[in-house]
């Protein structure tokens, strides 16, 4: 069943969803909640009623319980006004065989806890909460003492080309400092398959990793590379690919930028790997290459395919960042909010929504689109979550951007973001 099929359709979509809704006291079939869950994904007006078809699918067992989890997962926010169901199916729910829940429903269940922001999901998540069914859990920061203590344990028996480490590093990676325990178990795998996602949660972790500094540097400089995933030797003369990271990781544990600035530029002139938001974060310091990061925006407008729409989101905040002018990077941005764009699951959407916020007044043909973005009845991106967290930027951004539109004194006047460098947002980016 295809959400973005079915929003072309909304009189069929309309009659199905009526059609599979379960009759009162009727047992609910898989057929139904995949309905409710494609009404829901595709509309935001939806009624609310149908994530308690939804919910009341749990109980159902087999591929009904799993479809209702899997529609969970997808939930965010707006699945909580049942976040008491959920942990009453978590503490004692049984399919219609009596057959206790899969590991998998399970999982997406207190995926959806932790998207509602409900803390009683912390029971169930001292163990394999990394895992990659249905996609990495991004657990809170605020919540990383409680579950930190499994991670380290998890790192430490952890085989170095275990194929879940990634997604373990990812999560790590998004609590940054706060994972500064784990740097005994995370700084051999700096040496193993998985170091370039090793040196993002370093980099993230900044100067308490400084041990590893000198093992970054090679990477970033090229005089030692890291082993290849199933082995075999490197080709001569070709750089390795994590370099540009590792260059970055050097510069948030140390401070020097020479390496970054060495490796980020020859990664741009290569037309490989797409730094773009790793030049970002370095902001007015990485100056130096603002000209090919504008000269690769413009080569995008005249040749579309030159540049995929997650790297131009990337180079537009660069640009900006680097130079303070919104001039090249509005035009840009406002493709990801396009019809075009917004059709395209892929598209960095909420990212490019958050960066006309920010930039305020320059961004005001962009009102337009996320004016008809936040009042379009369809829902956008990938699924209900990230259209939810859609919606709240859009609004924050026409709030930010009308506001910085007015009059104000001159002393109250600011320079934009780009004026120092950002502390977040390195390696693996958000939408």
């Amino acid at each position: 069943m295809h959400v973005r099929r079915l929003a072309d359709h909304p009189a069929e979509l309309a009659a199905m969803t009526t059609g599979l809704t379960p009759k009162r006291n009727a047992p609910v079939s898989t057929k139904a909640v995949l309905a409710a869950h494609a009404a829901l994904a595709a509309r935001r007006d939806a009624p609310e009623d149908l994530w308690g078809i939804v919910v009341d699918g749990l109980w159902a067992g087999g591929a009904t319980t799993d479809a209702a989890a899997r529609a969970l997962h997808d939930a965010g926010s707006a699945a909580a006004p049942h976040a008491d169901r959920l942990v009453e199916w978590l503490l004692h729910g049984r399919g219609t065989d009596g057959a206790a829940a899969a590991g998998a429903d399970v999982r997406a269940a207190v995926t959806a806890l932790i998207g509602i922001g409900d803390r009683r999901a912390l029971r169930w998540l001292p163990e394999r909460w990394f895992s990659n069914w249905p996609a990495a859990v991004t657990v809170p920061a605020a919540w990383a003492p409680e579950v930190l203590p499994g991670a380290v344990a998890r790192l430490r028996e952890a085989r170095p080309d275990d194929s879940e480490l990634p997604s373990l590093l990812r999560a790590l990676a998004g609590w940054g400092p706060v994972a500064t325990p784990a740097l005994p178990e995370l700084m051999p795998k700096l040496s193993g398959p998985w170091a370039w996602e090793a040196a993002v949660v370093l980099g993230r972790i900044g100067p308490p990793a400084g041990a590893v500094a000198p093992a970054l540097r090679a990477f970033a400089l090229g005089s030692h590379r890291p082993p290849r995933h199933g082995g075999g030797t490197p080709e001569p003369g070709v750089p390795w690919a994590g370099a540009p990271t590792a260059a970055w990781a050097y510069w948030r544990i140390t401070g020097d930028a020479e390496p970054a600035l060495t490796a980020l530029g020859a990664a741009v002139r290569r037309g490989t790997g797409s730094p773009f938001h790793l030049l970002a974060d370095l902001g007015p310091t990485a100056r130096v290459h603002a000209d090919a990061v504008r000269d690769v925006l413009r080569r995008s407008r005249t040749s579309p395919g030159s540049l995929g729409p997650r790297a131009r989101t990337h180079a537009a905040e660069a640009w900006w960042r680097l130079t303070g002018d919104p001039t090249e990077a509005v035009p840009a941005l406002l493709e990801a909010v396009s019809p075009e764009g917004l059709r395209d699951p892929w598209a960095p959407a909420r990212r490019s929504v958050e960066l006309l916020g920010e930039m305020g007044a320059a961004a005001a043909p962009a009102l337009p689109a996320l004016t008809a973005l936040l009042a379009s009845p369809w829902r956008h991106a990938r699924g209900v979550a990230s259209d939810e967290a859609l919606r709240v930027a859009a609004g924050t951004a026409i709030d930010r951007i009308e506001a910085s539109a007015l009059p104000m004194d001159a002393d109250e006047r600011r320079p934009p973001a780009a004026a120092t460098a950002r502390s977040g947002r390195p390696g693996w980016r958000s939408e």
